[in-house]
Parts: C-alpha cells; sequence; structure tokens
C-alpha cells in the first residue's frame, strides 16, 4: 500500500521546493503524477512537519494498492478523489503510435 497527500482546499500535493509545498489546485505545473509515501502515518507526519506552516490545513491521506512511488491521476480518479486532482488530468502524455485506422 502507498499514501498520497490530498489537502481540502489545495489539492493533491505535488512536491516541496525551497521549502513550498505544491499542489494540484494551484497553478498548472505540468504534473500528472503524485509522490507517494509508505504509510498513512509517514505521509501524515509529513505534512505535519513541511506543508502547515503557520495555517492548519485538512489532509486526507488517500490509500492505493500499488507498490509505485508516484500515483496517476487516472488512479486517482478510478479512487474516487478525482475532484482534488486540478489540473493534472491536462497534463497526461499524448502517445501517438501512427497507427491508421
Amino acid at each position: 500500500m502507498r499514501y498520497i497527500i490530498i489537502c481540502e482546499e489545495r489539492g493533491v500535493f505535488l512536491g516541496t521546493h525551497e521549502k513550498y509545498g505544491f499542489f494540484s489546485e494551484m497553478d498548472d505545473f505540468g504534473c500528472y503524477k503524485a509522490p507517494s509515501f509508505n504509510g498513512a502515518d509517514e505521509a501524515q507526519e509529513y505534512a505535519e512537519k513541511f506543508l502547515n506552516g503557520n495555517k492548519q490545513h485538512k489532509y486526507i491521506y488517500a490509500e492505493f494498492d500499488t507498490k509505485e512511488n508516484y500515483i496517476s491521476c487516472i488512479d486517482m480518479i478510478k479512487t474516487g478523489y478525482g475532484k482534488h486532482t486540478g489540473h493534472m488530468i491536462e497534463n497526461l502524455p499524448n502517445y501517438d503510435d501512427k497507427t491508421i485506422h
């Protein structure tokens, strides 16, 4: 099992850069996958340590039956977390295999 962090106000946690947390409801960062954690406790500890700052946000620690380090927005939608994905679906790679139908 792997877990991702979802903020009720800001969407899916996408990562940090220079002490700032980035989420899917913010501007479009080109991400379609989110980093995952080994357990809900690990995800919660990370959120409390690095993401709350002076504000208290409500987080969901969503569980996924996978061993993947990054969870695709498609998997988030399939498990009922689609409303939190923001712009992520727009960033899915478009594969063109040049097949003529």
